[in-house]
């Protein structure tokens, strides 16, 4: 447990002088209708994967749209 948690910070221990960033603002406010999963199918996937922007945020659009379907 102990080598688990230092291998954690000496990862993340170049960021902790770096400003935190919140960029899922879009994902967030615009409410957007490509994330709003109904069903769990890959039509579903892909449609949030590659139809929501920004286009370039693969797994916060997957993220998204699985919280919207399980929540």
């Amino acid at each position: 447990m102990v080598l688990l948690i230092i291998t954690g910070i000496s990862i993340y221990a170049s960021t902790f002088n770096n400003p935190f960033v919140f960029d899922d603002i879009n994902f967030i406010t615009q409410n957007n209708p490509h994330l709003h999963m109904t069903r769990l199918s890959w039509a579903q996937i892909k449609e949030a994967l590659f139809e929501a922007q920004p286009g370039h945020r693969f797994l916060p659009k997957i993220s998204f749209a699985l919280n919207y379907y399980f929540g």
